[in-house]
Protein backbone atom coordinates (compact mmCIF):
# COMPACT_ATOMS: atom_id res chain seq x y z
CA UNK A 1 0.00 0.00 0.00
CA UNK A 2 2.81 2.38 0.96
CA UNK A 3 4.67 1.55 -2.27
CA UNK A 4 1.60 2.39 -4.31
CA UNK A 5 1.19 5.72 -2.57
CA UNK A 6 4.85 6.52 -3.13
CA UNK A 7 4.58 5.62 -6.81
CA UNK A 8 1.52 7.85 -7.14
CA UNK A 9 3.29 10.77 -5.49
CA UNK A 10 6.30 10.37 -7.77
CA UNK A 11 4.04 10.28 -10.85
CA UNK A 12 2.27 13.44 -9.78
CA UNK A 13 5.61 15.13 -9.18
CA UNK A 14 6.84 14.17 -12.63
CA UNK A 15 3.66 15.56 -14.22
CA UNK A 16 3.98 18.80 -12.27
CA UNK A 17 7.64 19.20 -13.24
CA UNK A 18 6.84 18.52 -16.90
CA UNK A 19 4.00 21.05 -16.79
CA UNK A 20 6.28 23.63 -15.19
CA UNK A 21 8.94 23.06 -17.84
CA UNK A 22 6.30 23.39 -20.53
CA UNK A 23 5.04 26.67 -19.08
CA UNK A 24 8.58 28.04 -18.81
CA UNK A 25 9.32 26.92 -22.37
CA UNK A 26 6.18 28.59 -23.66
CA UNK A 27 7.00 31.80 -21.81
CA UNK A 28 10.49 31.72 -23.28
CA UNK A 29 9.12 31.30 -26.80
CA UNK A 30 6.86 34.30 -26.27
CA UNK A 31 9.92 36.45 -25.53
CA UNK A 32 11.97 35.51 -28.61
CA UNK A 33 12.33 38.56 -30.89
CA UNK A 34 12.00 38.46 -34.66
CA UNK A 35 15.63 38.47 -35.76
CA UNK A 36 15.49 37.45 -39.42
CA UNK A 37 13.05 36.78 -42.28
CA UNK A 38 14.01 34.20 -44.90
CA UNK A 39 11.99 33.91 -48.14
CA UNK A 40 12.28 30.87 -50.40
CA UNK A 41 10.56 29.55 -53.51
CA UNK A 42 10.36 32.95 -55.16
CA UNK A 43 11.80 33.54 -58.61
CA UNK A 44 9.55 36.25 -60.04
CA UNK A 45 8.08 37.70 -56.86
CA UNK A 46 10.62 40.09 -55.36
CA UNK A 47 11.60 39.29 -51.77
CA UNK A 48 11.14 42.91 -50.68
CA UNK A 49 7.59 42.94 -52.03
CA UNK A 50 6.71 39.73 -50.21
CA UNK A 51 8.08 40.98 -46.90
CA UNK A 52 6.22 44.26 -47.34
CA UNK A 53 2.96 42.37 -47.95
CA UNK A 54 3.56 40.34 -44.76
CA UNK A 55 3.18 43.58 -42.74
CA UNK A 56 5.33 42.24 -39.92
CA UNK A 57 4.90 44.09 -36.64
CA UNK A 58 8.48 44.24 -35.34
CA UNK A 59 7.23 45.57 -32.00
CA UNK A 60 5.81 42.09 -31.31
CA UNK A 61 7.89 39.04 -30.49
CA UNK A 62 8.18 36.29 -33.10
CA UNK A 63 5.60 33.85 -31.68
CA UNK A 64 3.05 36.60 -31.15
CA UNK A 65 2.99 37.23 -34.91
CA UNK A 66 0.14 35.21 -36.45
CA UNK A 67 1.72 32.79 -38.95
CA UNK A 68 -1.54 32.00 -40.77
CA UNK A 69 -2.45 35.66 -41.17
CA UNK A 70 1.06 36.42 -42.41
CA UNK A 71 0.81 33.65 -45.03
CA UNK A 72 -2.56 34.99 -46.20
CA UNK A 73 -1.07 38.45 -46.67
CA UNK A 74 1.90 37.11 -48.66
CA UNK A 75 -0.49 35.13 -50.88
CA UNK A 76 -1.94 38.45 -52.10
CA UNK A 77 1.06 38.85 -54.38
CA UNK A 78 -0.09 38.14 -57.95
CA UNK A 79 2.74 35.66 -58.57
CA UNK A 80 2.09 33.67 -55.37
CA UNK A 81 -0.10 30.58 -55.64
CA UNK A 82 0.39 29.35 -52.06
CA UNK A 83 2.36 30.61 -49.07
CA UNK A 84 3.38 29.09 -45.75
CA UNK A 85 5.09 30.56 -42.68
CA UNK A 86 7.30 28.76 -40.16
CA UNK A 87 8.56 30.38 -36.96
CA UNK A 88 11.78 28.99 -35.46
CA UNK A 89 13.16 29.32 -31.90
CA UNK A 90 16.28 30.89 -33.41
CA UNK A 91 14.25 34.05 -34.08
CA UNK A 92 13.90 33.29 -37.77
CA UNK A 93 10.67 33.45 -39.72
CA UNK A 94 10.69 31.34 -42.88
CA UNK A 95 8.26 32.29 -45.66
CA UNK A 96 7.93 29.58 -48.29
CA UNK A 97 5.95 30.27 -51.45
CA UNK A 98 4.95 28.39 -54.57
CA UNK A 99 4.66 30.62 -57.60
CA UNK A 100 2.02 30.53 -60.30
CA UNK A 101 3.02 29.14 -63.70
CA UNK A 102 2.08 31.18 -66.78
CA UNK A 103 -0.11 29.35 -69.31
CA UNK A 104 -0.77 32.17 -71.81
CA UNK A 105 0.49 35.71 -72.33
CA UNK A 106 -1.48 38.88 -73.09
CA UNK A 107 0.08 41.50 -75.38
CA UNK A 108 -0.36 45.25 -75.34
CA UNK A 109 -1.11 47.43 -78.37
CA UNK A 110 2.59 47.53 -79.28
CA UNK A 111 2.92 43.75 -79.28
CA UNK A 112 4.80 43.56 -75.99
CA UNK A 113 3.88 41.19 -73.19
CA UNK A 114 1.55 43.02 -70.80
CA UNK A 115 0.78 40.22 -68.35
CA UNK A 116 0.31 36.47 -68.00
CA UNK A 117 -2.51 34.17 -66.96
CA UNK A 118 -2.10 30.98 -64.97
CA UNK A 119 -4.35 27.89 -65.06
CA UNK A 120 -6.98 29.54 -62.86
CA UNK A 121 -7.15 32.70 -64.96
CA UNK A 122 -5.25 34.73 -62.36
CA UNK A 123 -3.24 37.64 -63.76
CA UNK A 124 0.50 38.06 -63.19
CA UNK A 125 2.51 41.12 -64.23
CA UNK A 126 5.66 41.05 -66.32
CA UNK A 127 8.72 40.77 -64.12
CA UNK A 128 12.45 41.18 -64.62
CA UNK A 129 13.20 38.49 -62.01
CA UNK A 130 14.94 35.66 -63.79
CA UNK A 131 15.47 37.93 -66.78
CA UNK A 132 18.69 38.92 -68.46
CA UNK A 133 20.68 42.05 -67.69
CA UNK A 134 22.37 43.56 -70.74
CA UNK A 135 25.02 46.23 -70.40
CA UNK A 136 24.14 49.07 -72.77
CA UNK A 137 25.96 52.27 -73.63
CA UNK A 138 23.30 54.75 -72.53
CA UNK A 139 23.59 58.33 -71.39
CA UNK A 140 22.56 57.23 -67.90
CA UNK A 141 25.04 54.39 -67.92
CA UNK A 142 22.39 51.99 -66.62
CA UNK A 143 22.07 48.38 -67.82
CA UNK A 144 18.94 47.33 -69.65
CA UNK A 145 16.76 44.75 -67.92
CA UNK A 146 15.16 42.30 -70.32
CA UNK A 147 12.05 40.73 -68.73
CA UNK A 148 11.88 36.99 -68.32
CA UNK A 149 10.25 35.34 -71.33
CA UNK A 150 7.86 32.41 -71.08
CA UNK A 151 7.32 30.26 -74.15
CA UNK A 152 3.52 30.18 -73.88
CA UNK A 153 0.77 30.96 -76.43
CA UNK A 154 -0.53 34.47 -77.00
CA UNK A 155 -4.11 35.14 -75.86
CA UNK A 156 -6.34 37.24 -78.12
CA UNK A 157 -9.88 38.51 -77.65
CA UNK A 158 -9.66 39.19 -73.91
CA UNK A 159 -11.55 42.29 -72.80
CA UNK A 160 -10.70 42.15 -69.10
CA UNK A 161 -8.40 44.83 -67.72
CA UNK A 162 -5.42 43.82 -65.65
CA UNK A 163 -6.03 43.53 -61.91
CA UNK A 164 -3.58 41.74 -59.59
CA UNK A 165 -6.36 40.31 -57.42
CA UNK A 166 -8.81 39.24 -60.15
CA UNK A 167 -9.21 36.25 -62.43
CA UNK A 168 -10.55 36.54 -65.97
CA UNK A 169 -14.33 36.68 -66.17
CA UNK A 170 -14.78 34.15 -69.00
CA UNK A 171 -15.77 30.73 -67.61
CA UNK A 172 -14.90 28.83 -70.83
CA UNK A 173 -11.48 30.49 -70.90
CA UNK A 174 -10.76 29.52 -67.28
CA UNK A 175 -11.81 25.94 -68.03
CA UNK A 176 -9.58 25.82 -71.11
CA UNK A 177 -6.56 27.26 -69.27
CA UNK A 178 -6.93 24.62 -66.57
CA UNK A 179 -6.75 21.90 -69.24
CA UNK A 180 -3.98 23.60 -71.23
CA UNK A 181 -1.75 23.71 -68.14
CA UNK A 182 -1.64 19.90 -68.07
CA UNK A 183 -1.20 19.05 -71.75
CA UNK A 184 2.11 17.40 -72.71
CA UNK A 185 4.83 19.82 -73.78
CA UNK A 186 4.81 18.36 -77.27
CA UNK A 187 1.14 19.26 -77.65
CA UNK A 188 1.49 22.67 -76.02
CA UNK A 189 4.29 23.67 -78.40
CA UNK A 190 1.91 23.20 -81.35
CA UNK A 191 -0.34 26.03 -80.10
CA UNK A 192 0.83 29.53 -80.95
CA UNK A 193 -2.33 31.48 -80.11
CA UNK A 194 -5.45 31.09 -77.98
CA UNK A 195 -8.46 33.10 -79.19
CA UNK A 196 -11.50 33.98 -77.09
CA UNK A 197 -14.42 34.49 -79.47
CA UNK A 198 -17.46 36.26 -78.05
CA UNK A 199 -20.92 36.25 -79.60
CA UNK A 200 -24.21 37.62 -78.34
CA UNK A 201 -25.03 34.41 -76.49
CA UNK A 202 -21.80 32.47 -75.97
CA UNK A 203 -18.04 32.43 -75.65
CA UNK A 204 -15.97 29.94 -77.62
CA UNK A 205 -12.31 29.02 -77.55
CA UNK A 206 -10.20 28.71 -80.69
CA UNK A 207 -6.50 28.01 -81.03
CA UNK A 208 -4.08 28.63 -83.86
CA UNK A 209 -1.44 25.99 -84.53
CA UNK A 210 2.14 26.95 -85.25
CA UNK A 211 2.90 27.57 -88.94
CA UNK A 212 5.52 25.74 -90.96
CA UNK A 213 7.37 26.58 -94.18
CA UNK A 214 4.63 25.03 -96.31
CA UNK A 215 1.61 25.64 -94.11
CA UNK A 216 0.26 28.72 -92.36
CA UNK A 217 -1.12 28.45 -88.87
CA UNK A 218 -4.27 26.33 -88.79
CA UNK A 219 -7.26 27.65 -86.84
CA UNK A 220 -8.98 25.10 -84.59
CA UNK A 221 -12.43 25.61 -83.10
CA UNK A 222 -12.77 23.98 -79.67
CA UNK A 223 -16.09 25.42 -78.51
CA UNK A 224 -16.80 26.01 -74.84
CA UNK A 225 -16.52 22.59 -73.18
CA UNK A 226 -14.93 19.13 -73.25
CA UNK A 227 -11.53 20.68 -73.91
CA UNK A 228 -9.52 17.69 -72.77
CA UNK A 229 -11.17 15.38 -75.30
CA UNK A 230 -11.04 17.96 -78.07
CA UNK A 231 -7.34 18.65 -77.60
CA UNK A 232 -6.73 14.91 -77.88
CA UNK A 233 -8.73 14.93 -81.13
CA UNK A 234 -6.67 17.88 -82.36
CA UNK A 235 -3.44 16.03 -81.61
CA UNK A 236 -4.71 12.93 -83.44
CA UNK A 237 -5.73 14.99 -86.49
CA UNK A 238 -2.31 16.65 -86.49
CA UNK A 239 -0.49 13.31 -86.52
CA UNK A 240 -2.81 11.50 -88.92
CA UNK A 241 -3.61 14.24 -91.42
CA UNK A 242 -1.39 17.31 -91.18
CA UNK A 243 1.93 15.54 -90.64
CA UNK A 244 1.21 12.86 -93.25
CA UNK A 245 0.01 15.36 -95.84
CA UNK A 246 2.46 18.28 -95.68
CA UNK A 247 1.34 19.67 -99.06
CA UNK A 248 -2.30 19.96 -97.99
CA UNK A 249 -3.03 23.37 -96.51
CA UNK A 250 -5.73 23.19 -93.86
CA UNK A 251 -7.31 26.46 -92.91
CA UNK A 252 -9.86 25.37 -90.35
CA UNK A 253 -10.46 22.39 -88.08
CA UNK A 254 -13.76 22.31 -86.20
CA UNK A 255 -13.95 20.01 -83.18
CA UNK A 256 -17.19 21.26 -81.66
CA UNK A 257 -19.22 18.27 -82.81
CA UNK A 258 -19.26 15.10 -80.73
CA UNK A 259 -16.96 12.50 -82.24
CA UNK A 260 -16.77 14.32 -85.58
CA UNK A 261 -13.98 16.44 -87.05
CA UNK A 262 -14.89 18.98 -89.72
CA UNK A 263 -11.95 20.42 -91.65
CA UNK A 264 -11.60 22.94 -94.44
CA UNK A 265 -8.64 23.27 -96.75
CA UNK A 266 -7.18 26.60 -97.84
CA UNK A 267 -8.60 26.40 -101.38
CA UNK A 268 -12.12 26.56 -99.94
CA UNK A 269 -13.84 29.81 -99.07
CA UNK A 270 -13.54 30.34 -95.34
CA UNK A 271 -16.37 31.96 -93.44
CA UNK A 272 -15.68 33.32 -89.94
Amino acid sequence: MINRQATGIVSIAVVLVAAAVGVLGYRHLMTIPLERVVVSGNEHAAEADLIALAELDTSRTLYRIDAELTADRVARHPWVETAGVLRLPTGTMRIRIDERRPVVQVLDWEGRVAWYLDRTGAMMPVTARGGVTIETDTTRGEPEIVPHHFDVPVLSGLRDEYHPMHTVSSEPLRAFLDVLADVPDETGRKISEVILVRTAHSEDIQVRLVPTEKRPGVRVRLGSEEFEDRIRSMEAFWNQQIVRNPDVRYELIDLRFDGRIVSRQARDVLTP
